[in-house]
């Protein structure tokens, strides 16, 4: 789609690296997807770059946004959006015979107890 220069390369390869989801739109612009500090990835990529090069390194927020992309990138921001809307709540429930095999009864029964405990888990740790 866009043309592949040998540093663009190189830090196509540190990003497949890292490990996180992450989307070239332009010749030299990235999106990753990650819960990594910005400092973690600055240090990786930042060992591809010359000395004059620049990189900005910082939180994305895709709740406020407006701009003009290709639809691709969009829809691939909505969609890790949507997947990090998710509770463990229901990433747990969504697993076939959760509660049984927790030994919690019945995959019903098994739920709602395990609802219960998730709710009853502190929600603004502070590590």
């Amino acid at each position: 789609m866009f043309p592949i220069l040998p540093k663009t390369s190189a830090i196509d390869l540190v990003l497949n690296f890292i490990g996180d989801e992450w989307i070239r739109y332009s010749l030299n612009n990235w999106i990753i997807w990650t819960e990594k500090p910005a400092s973690e990835i600055d240090s990786l990529v930042r060992r591809q770059l010359a000395a004059d090069d620049q990189i900005l390194i910082f939180a994305l927020n895709t709740d406020d946004r407006a701009g003009f992309a290709a639809p691709w990138v969009w829809e691939w921001l909505e969609a890790r959006k949507k997947a990090r809307a998710q509770t463990l709540s229901d990433i747990l429930m969504q697993t076939p015979g959760l509660g049984g095999s927790l030994g919690l009864g019945t995959q019903s029964q098994g739920s709602n107890v395990l609802r219960s405990l998730l709710r009853a888990l502190p929600t603004d740790r502070k590590d």
